[in-house]
């Protein structure tokens, strides 16, 4: 996983650099219906498409005003061709994808990225604690290496690991556990 990814990009005689914030992944998400959307749009070419995600990214706002005034179409439009793959990884960032993690593919059931930004943000603000304004500047990666940090010092401070807490939970365990809940029963004896 890398934190603080940046992307550097060349635009006529500027220099952007984009961050994979949170803010940027839900804005760009929602104008294209998809940052899958966004992905093609950047793959046929759209000028369009390479300033919105350069506004929505840079981390310098007043380089996005000179976007707008000092470069010509013309530059961009030749610069779109030799910086596309560079803003079409910008994008798997927003999303949360990351080749340098050496993890294996998630097996988890997919969600939409509606869903997925949402807990994010529950995630930086619930249980990092974070201010609003700090989740929306974090990128994905961010917060769930801040997370997974979180979770290591719990396990520290409080003790156990999965493993130790999978392997005391037997099915018949679980199964009265999960009794607990059955508001059809009303006394111990009842608990399978």
């Amino acid at each position: 996983m890398r934190l603080a990814d940046e992307t550097k990009i060349n635009v006529g005689s500027k220099t952007f650099t984009l961050r994979p914030t949170l803010r940027a992944a839900v804005r760009l998400h929602k104008d294209y219906d998809g940052l899958q959307n966004l992905y093609a749009a950047l793959g046929s070419g759209s000028v369009s498409a390479c300033l919105d995600l350069i506004s929505a990214a840079c981390a310098d706002p007043r380089l996005v005003i000179l976007l707008a005034y000092e470069i010509d179409k013309h530059a961009l439009e030749n610069s779109v061709w030799s910086i596309r793959d560079q803003l079409q990884a910008f994008v798997l960032k927003l999303s949360g994808h990351d080749d340098a993690d050496g993890e294996s593919a998630s097996t988890g059931k997919p969600i939409p990225y509606e869903e997925y930004f949402a807990r994010l943000f529950e995630i930086a603000t619930g249980w990092l604690g974070w201010e609003p304004n700090a989740a929306w500047d974090a990128s994905p990666a961010e917060i769930l290496a801040a997370q997974k940090g979180r979770v290591e010092l719990l396990r520290a401070v409080f003790g156990g690991d999965d493993k130790q807490v999978n392997e005391g939970v037997t099915p018949e365990l679980r199964a009265r556990l999960n009794a607990l809940g059955d508001s059809t029963i009303h006394t111990m004896a009842q608990v399978p």
